[in-house]
């Protein structure tokens, strides 16, 4: 598999809440799936997780895996920030490894079979995330910081 996009996803779990990498897997297992679906994993506690080799094809958007990357935060619409600095280290080491235009960034939400089976995620705009990701403005994402407890 070459990969030529990457599809940001979250869990659809409690925003700031525990989802283990050993939950999640279990859950994809329940699901069917022959592991983790994504290629990578950030827990509520900004771990990143290498959870599917990159040169495997994923089961994290229907339709799309033969090209692409999948990424996903814990949470449903609420990340912390540290999330989202894991997720830019995350973005930016698999577009220099296979050489990914930051235009080729994308949500679950945006496919057909995300819109198929009523997927939001991750909840972000992709408009606000591109702008993030290529400004690197933290105003382009604050409605989806966590508060700071």
């Amino acid at each position: 598999m070459k990969p030529t996009r990457i599809i940001v996803h979250c869990t659809a779990t409690k925003n700031g809440g525990e989802y283990t990498v050993d939950q999640l897997k279990k859950d994809h297992l329940a699901r069917g799936f022959d592991g983790i679906g994504y290629h990578i994993y950030i827990d509520n506690y900004a771990n990143a997780y290498n959870t599917r080799p990159l040169n495997v094809p994923g089961a994290h958007c229907k339709g799309e895996n033969h090209d692409s990357i999948g990424i996903s935060m814990a949470g449903t619409d609420k990340f912390s920030q540290q999330q989202f600095n894991v997720l830019r280290a995350k973005i930016d080491a698999v577009m220099q490894l296979y050489s990914i235009p930051a235009h080729n960034l994308f949500c679950h939400y945006q496919f057909p079979s995300a819109v198929a089976q009523g997927k939001t995620c991750p909840n972000i705009p992709i408009n606000n995330l591109l702008y993030w990701y290529n400004t690197q403005d933290e105003k382009a994402i604050s409605d989806w910081i966590l508060p700071k407890l």
